[in-house]
């Protein structure tokens, strides 16, 4: 905070850590002594054109990454079935006890909350993973693992 005290104040350029830089590429204004600064003008009076537009676009890219950590749905739901269940040739596992884990793994795992067996998720986990075409409410041709 002290190396970006002393940009505001003076208007020589200076070499700044990668604390301070990552400060002022990570807010938009920064308040020093109640007076307002865009760290976009400090960014310039610190560096070229070039490198300033340089670190911004390096923190763009940063936040998308963050963005796409999670890991896509399908995957996972697929994995899920993979490592938990076996198909079988007769009906034998419940619907709503299927639904159950599964929301409650992804509540639990990744935060996402399935409300009804009718979400869009759930559907396409029960028609594409589970290979499920009825629209009975029978039991599943499914059965858990033994571990």
């Amino acid at each position: 905070m002290e190396e970006i005290k002393r940009l505001i104040q003076g208007d020589e350029k200076l070499v700044l850590s990668k604390e301070a830089l990552d400060l002022l590429v990570s807010y938009d204004n920064i308040v020093m002594e109640c007076v307002v600064y865009k760290s976009c003008e400090l960014l310039q009076r610190h560096c070229c054109p070039s490198c300033s537009s340089l670190l911004l676009e390096n923190h763009a890219l940063r936040l998308q990454l963050k963005e796409e950590a999670k890991p896509p749905l399908n995957l996972v739901l697929r994995e899920f079935f993979g490592t938990r269940y076996e198909r079988t040739t007769k009906p034998e596992y419940s619907r709503t006890k299927l639904f159950h884990e599964v929301a409650s793994f992804l509540r639990d795992t990744y935060h996402l909350q399935l409300l009804t067996p009718s979400d869009s998720r759930y559907k396409w986990f029960l028609k594409e993973v589970v290979n499920d075409t009825s629209k009975n409410y029978k039991k599943l041709k499914i059965r858990q693992k033994i571990l």
